[in-house]
Formats: C-alpha cells, sequence, structure tokens
C-alpha cells in the first residue's frame, strides 16, 4: 500500500490530458465514490475509534445498549462495536454505501442499517455515535438544530452522544492546501486531487476532489466531487450543546481525549450527555 499527501502543485505539472475532467462529472459527496470509499480510507483505525467509543460509554453510561450510528457509511464502526455486544442501528444518505454496510455485517444479527428516515419513527437509545466529520457536512444553522433535536429526542435519559468534527482554530491556521492521495492495492489505483476553497465568512471549506481510478495500468474510472465542510469553534459547540440540553464530558481529540485540541488538530473529538 502507498499513500501519500502533499502540495498538488508541484506534482500537477505534466499530468495527462486524462486527468483534466470535464465538469459534467460533477457528483455530490460520496455519489460516486462510495464503491472505492474503503480503499480511500484503508489507513484509517476504526479500531482505535471504536475502543475509545466503548471505553467513554463505559465511563459515563455503563448499561448502555443500543447505538445509533449516524452517518455509518460502509458500517466498519458498526461492525466493531457490534462485535463489542451492542446493538447497533446505522444510518446514511447512500444506498449504495448502506448495501456495503449490509454485506459487512451479515452475519451479525444485532445490527440494522437504514436512510434517515428511520428518525421519524425511532426507539429509543442510549448513545448516538457521529463519526469521521459528520457533523461538519451539516452546513446551516438549521441543519444542526435539527440534528441535536432529532437526537435528543430518541436519546434514553442520561444518554450519550459521540461526535468529532473540523476544529475551527486549526482550519483557519493551517488553512487548507491542494493536495494529492495516491493508494494502490494489488492492480487497482487511485489518484484523487483535493482542491479547497475557504469561506472564513461562513467558517466553511469547499472541497473538490478530482478522482482517477486505475486498473491493470487503465484508467476505469474518472469523476469529480464536491464536499462542504462546516468548521466549528470550542465556545461555539458549548452554545449548541447547551441550547439543545447536553453538557460536554470530553473534549479534546481522537489520540488524547483529555487534552484539549491545538490549532495543529485539524479534527476535534467530544462526548457529551443529555441532562
Amino acid at each position: 500500500m502507498l499513500y501519500e499527501s502533499v502540495r498538488v502543485n508541484e506534482i500537477t505539472q505534466g499530468l495527462p490530458d486524462i486527468f483534466l475532467l470535464n465538469e459534467a462529472s460533477f457528483m455530490k459527496s460520496f455519489e460516486k465514490s462510495y464503491y472505492i470509499y474503503d480503499l480511500l480510507y484503508s489507513d484509517k483505525d476504526y479500531k482505535n475509534e471504536c475502543e475509545l467509543i466503548d471505553k467513554l460509554i463505559k465511563d459515563y453510561k455503563p448499561q448502555s445498549k443500543k447505538i445509533l450510528d449516524y452517518g455509518c457509511g460502509t458500517g466498519k464502526h458498526a461492525f466493531i462495536l457490534a462485535q463489542n455486544g451492542y446493538d447497533i442501528v446505522g444510518l446514511d444518505i447512500s444506498a449504495e454505501m448502506l448495501s456495503m454496510a449490509r454485506k459487512r455485517c451479515e452475519d451479525s444479527p444485532n445490527v440494522l442499517f437504514e436512510s434517515y428516515g428511520w428518525l421519524s419513527n425511532a426507539d429509543k437509545i442510549d448513545v448516538c455515535i457521529a463519526m469521521f466529520d459528520v457533523i461538519s457536512y451539516l452546513n446551516s444553522n438549521r441543519e444542526i438544530n435539527e440534528f441535536f433535536l432529532k437526537i435528543k429526542h430518541i436519546l434514553n435519559p442520561g444518554g450519550l452522544i459521540i461526535f468529532d468534527f473540523w476544529h475551527g482554530p486549526s482550519v483557519c491556521y493551517l488553512n487548507p492546501e491542494n493536495r494529492w492521495k495516491h493508494h494502490k492495492s494489488g492492480d487497482i489505483e487511485i489518484i484523487r486531487l483535493t482542491q479547497p476553497v475557504h469561506n472564513r465568512t461562513e467558517c466553511n471549506v469547499t472541497v473538490k476532489h478530482d478522482v482517477l481510478v486505475i486498473e491493470n495500468n487503465k484508467v476505469v474510472d474518472k469523476f469529480i466531487e464536491y464536499h462542504s465542510m462546516r468548521y466549528f469553534f470550542k465556545k461555539e459547540m458549548d452554545i449548541i450543546l447547551d441550547y439543545h440540553g447536553f453538557k460536554i464530558l470530553e473534549l479534546g481529540t481522537i489520540n488524547d481525549y483529555k487534552k484539549s485540541p491545538t490549532e495543529k488538530d485539524w479534527s476535534a473529538f467530544i462526548c457529551a450527555k443529555v441532562i
């Protein structure tokens, strides 16, 4: 496996015309890349994240049984947490990702995958997780408020919400840069150019991904995706969570949830409980 992340302006010179994609190839977030999602993020440590989630549950709501995995993607968190004995409901907007998640967990009877419509008639849950910066995809105040309102409504008393998000001080300090990612696994090779547009007024970064999929040295797919990411600040999260009846228990990073995130920590991590 090969993984690289460097400035795009250092490597784009001389790229073949095949990389100059037509804007007609535009796709919404993960609408096209679902089938290479696990390859692109094969370096992500899901096991470590699930160990942290399990520890926080045992520390703050040890009798928890039912977890809602909001924005479950292809089901990697759900699969690991189900093996730990939790009952999992995974929700996602992508039918393709839900299909992949169901296949991954087909031998786990304690896992259910549904669309977001499930929330309309949801049973009570003990814990909600929203990992891999799912919260940052909620760009508007209305979306943020609707999310926390719905989750508060279905959480049992003292229930937990655990999530990560783009950390404002870091995004503003490091500033998003043009980058590329190169991943190779067997005969499959993926090249992804990333070009961000930072809107400081709206606390938003629009990320454009130009993706090439190569198999046996032949380009088999090419497409463009856009991801609109909102970043948040600590005081902002304090206000949002307090307004919706949550108390922050931990605010740190996934690698050290006891230590406050710094301007070099792109992603921050929160565990909060219903009060």
